[in-house]
Formats: C-alpha cells, structure tokens, sequence
C-alpha cells in the first residue's frame, strides 16, 4: 500500500508538471514569414532564425501576408500570389492563383482589404497607380498617381486605412509617402517615405524610410514625435530600412536591409521605443529581408 508521503510526492510531481506544461502551452515560439530582395525565398521562421518552412522565390518580395486558409499571399516584382504552403514537408508551396503586372510595370504592393479583394500598386515609366482586385484580376477601383514615374523608383508598399484613405511610397525621386482620398484626391504629402508608410492606432503615422537609414513617427500635423536613426541601436548599423511591424507591447520590429550598403546586425530586429535591442536574426539569415509578417510574437 503507498504511504502518504509518497502519495504526496506524486501529486506535488504532477502539479509542478502541469504548471510547466501550461506557462510553456501559453507563450508559444516566435514565428516569423521573411521575404526580401535578392533574398531568394519564402521563409518562416521561429525565434531561433530556425527554417521551419520555405520555398525558392527569386523575384523581389516587398510584401507578404498569411491569410485564414493557412495559405500566403505575396508580391513578386512581376505581379502577386496566393500559395498554399506544404507545412508538413517544410518545403514548397502550390500556387493557387497569379496576377501579373501589366508590361512595363513593377508591383511591390499587395495588402488584403476584403474576401477575394486585394490592394496593389503599379508602378511604370508612364506613371503609378492604386488598384482594387480580386484573384481573377478583375479591377474594381484605380487611383492615378501623379509625379511618380519609374517602375522600379516609384512605390514599395502602400495601405489602405481603416478610412478608407490610401497611404503611398516612394522608393526614389524625393522618397515621400502620400496620403490619398477615397476618390484619389491628395491629403496629405510625409516628411519622408521610401519603402512602408503605417496608420498606428493613436492616429501618428510611422514610416520606413529607406536610404535615409531612419523610421520615423509623425503626427497629424508632420511633427517627427519618434525616430530612430542609423547608429542609434547598439550592435546594429540600420542600412536600407524597409518593412516593420507594431508589436503589441509596443516594440517594433524592423528589416535591416543592406542591399545597399551600410547595415550590420540582424537582417530583422526588434527594439524598443527607448531604442534598446531586444531580439534579432542570426546569421543564418543573409542581409537581404525586406518584407515579414509577424504570425506569433
């Protein structure tokens, strides 16, 4: 018959395993999908800068998203994407569908706004412009850009807000974002732009700015109330900075490309408001990440 002290150990042993199992079941790993220019793939990511699965993409990925499906939606330089990734192997994908730039154009844009609806933005030669499509292509809404021409100098990413207002970049040519109306009339032009342009919940707005090796916060009147600038995080030297993401304890997390020159550090990094590092990529992820999509913190 077991004596009381060991019955007591036992249930002690199981409480104490329980509680483990339990903080380890509510905070699970970091997951992370990474994409870039001249990056070369797909990627997710754990918080270890482990593949956990990935397929070969050699277009530019300036934006990518994870849909309820389980599927991905990214652009490619040529046009966008709807894959359905083989978690299971850890590697590949079956597309699902594909909408091609028109000729001449660059898109660097993709942002899920509705069922089967996508934003994206052209950008040619002649011009630039918004479109609202489906997975077909059918357009239901265009705004013209005026100014920006160059398809691969005019936009990186570009927003449609919770307004219904569209928020637009500049990869070159003065590098600002836009504000623009729901029927395409101009707001509003940024102090600056060059790759992602981001409405936060307070109203401020945050923007990547590219070359200028800075993000930086405004507010509705174009005061800069937040920026970290190139040298500001020790142990990291911000080259090209590209797409962020808001995490909800208030840190950002940011991609360091160093396509052209002047980065060292993580490929991506977290900091805090107060400019402190808190988390970064290992070298086994190159310096080519541009875009990410955050799926756990």
């Amino acid at each position: 018959m077991m004596s009381n002290l060991v019955l007591r150990v036992i249930v002690l042993c199981l409480v104490i395993l329980a509680t483990v199992s339990g903080v380890l079941a509510a905070e699970p790993e970091r997951r992370i999908f990474i994409s870039g220019c001249n990056f070369g793939s797909v990627m997710l990511i754990d918080g270890e800068s482990r593949v956990i699965w990935q397929m070969e993409e050699k277009h530019e990925v300036s934006d990518i998203w994870l849909l309820e499906s389980g599927n991905i939606v990214y652009s490619r330089k040529n046009g966008i994407r709807e894959v359905r990734p083989n978690y299971a192997l850890g590697v590949g994908a079956e597309i699902i569908w594909e909408v091609k730039s028109p000729t001449g154009s660059e898109c660097h844009a993709c942002q899920p706004i509705g069922e089967d609806r996508f934003l994206v933005g052209y950008s040619s030669n002649e011009g630039s412009y918004l479109v609202e499509i489906d997975s077909k292509g059918n357009e239901y809404k265009k705004i013209e850009v005026e100014g920006q021409k160059g398809a691969h100098t005019s936009f990186r990413q570009v927003r449609k807000t919770v307004a219904g207002t569209y928020l637009t970049s500049q990869q070159k040519n003065g590098g600002k974002s836009r504000e623009y109306s729901s029927d395409g009339t101009l707001m509003r032009t940024f102090p600056a732009g060059r790759f992602a342009c981001e409405r936060l919940e307070n109203g401020n707005t945050m923007i990547a700015c590219g070359d200028e090796h800075r993000l930086i916060e405004v507010d509705k009147d174009n005061n800069i109330v937040w920026e970290v600038g190139q040298n500001d995080i020790e142990g990291v030297t911000f080259g090209f900075i590209a797409d962020f993401a808001i995490l909800s304890n208030g840190n950002i997390m940011v991609c360091n490309w160093g396509g052209h020159g002047g980065s060292s550090g993580g490929a991506v990094v977290e900091i805090t408001r107060d400019k402190k590092l808190v988390w970064s990529t290992d070298k086994n992820i190159n310096g080519f990440v541009s875009s990410i999509y955050l799926v756990r913190e």
